[in-house]
């Protein structure tokens, strides 16, 4: 996979993360709060719906009689027959009509299923930039930089970039056996060198002095 491909996959999958996490935010928030008055039921159908990533949505169908679950049933049009709309704001997702029944579904979801997803999508957000980070790299590595293939066993000022290289500035008495390029940065009072080397991958836990 070219890099453009994975790119606009991690935005579209980080899109559907913020989204998801909104609506378990606000779910969350409306157990606590009442402020919201959120209605627990769910419509039988509806085919005008405004639904939001919040994970709410009202129904703006004009009806004869409103659903049994709707708790505010207004008035909306009294000639020449009085029609009604369910005020309610309801919580979960609305299904894409039909075609047939010209009925909206809506199916609810509950926190501990968002929050599956949520996880899954991260993980995979997090593998496809892996693959960009070491795509890049790899690149980057048959351009103009070195790369040490080894890695440094500690490094307590390390310099990472997304491209998935890193530099150590470590200034030490020996550089580790790994380095390739070792370079005096100091001769007095005593000498003191620091690897120059690119590596690839993650920087090491910091060094014990």
């Amino acid at each position: 996979m070219k890099s453009s491909t994975l790119l606009v996959i991690l935005a579209v999958q980080a899109a559907l993360i913020m989204g998801i996490f909104a609506a378990v935010a606000k779910e969350n928030a409306v157990g606590e709060s009442k402020a919201i008055d959120i209605n627990p039921g769910q419509l039988k159908c509806c085919s005008n719906c405004n639904f939001s990533f919040s994970g709410l949505y009202t129904c703006d169908d004009i009806v004869k009689k409103c659903d049994p679950v709707c708790k505010k049933c207004a008035v909306v049009k009294t000639y020449p027959v009085k029609m009604f709309k369910c005020t309610d704001t309801f919580l979960g997702i609305g299904a894409l009509n039909d075609g047939v029944e010209n009925k909206l579904k809506v199916v609810a979801m509950k926190s501990s299923t968002l929050m599956v997803i949520l996880v899954l999508q991260a993980v995979l957000v997090m593998g496809i930039f892996a693959a960009v980070a070491k795509e890049n790299a790899v690149g980057e590595s048959k351009g103009n930089t070195e790369t040490n293939g080894g890695k440094l066993k500690c490094c307590s000022n390390c310099n990472f970039s997304f491209s998935g290289l890193y530099t150590c500035e470590d200034v030490v008495k020996k550089c580790d056996p790994v380095c390739k390029s070792c370079a005096v940065v100091k001769t007095h009072p005593v000498k003191k060198f620091k690897c120059t080397d690119t590596f690839l991958g993650m920087c090491g836990p910091p060094c014990k002095h």
